[in-house]
């Protein structure tokens, strides 16, 4: 599984960075169902309670072109299934472009940067760090098909 997830990433070309306005659209974007493997990406901050509300990131990889991140308050503890209000946050994100990690995903416009390493033998849960300018806080990121 580890190595399908790597070629599934690297298939992926490198996006050219596109700065356009810092509108957040307000209307629901996605909608996650029945997610396949490798469509969509959960991440949350780890370092918080289950029962506190954070803002929750899902990666849309499902364009081998072109990821997407989408953001949603929630609980902690919620699964991407349950967001029901995600709104865009980026449309090109630029992928690999840090060497010191597994995986990354970097927004220009919202100077965000997703720092990611596997963590487990299956391929399915990432670790790492969200970067919001000179911040770091440590997440973890899941496959969400593999959300139970």
């Amino acid at each position: 599984m580890k190595t399908l997830f790597f070629a599934l990433i690297f298939a992926f070309s490198a996006a050219q960075a596109q700065l356009y306005s810092h509108q957040i659209f307000s209307q629901q974007i996605i909608k996650i169902e029945n997610p396949s493997e490798f469509e969509f990406i959960h991440c949350v901050n780890n370092e918080v309670a289950d029962d506190e509300t954070v803002i929750h990131y899902v990666l849309d990889v499902r364009n081998q072109n072109q990821a997407m991140l989408f953001w949603e308050a929630a609980p902690k503890r919620a699964k991407a299934v349950e967001l029901t209000d995600l709104k865009l946050l980026d449309d090109k994100l630029l992928m690999n472009t840090l060497s010191d990690v597994d995986l990354s995903y970097v927004s220009v416009k919202n100077q965000l940067v997703l720092a990611l390493n596997i963590s487990d033998t299956d391929g399915y849960v990432l670790d790492g760090e969200l970067r919001v300018t000179k911040d770091k806080y440590r997440i973890r990121c899941m496959d969400t098909s593999q959300e139970k």
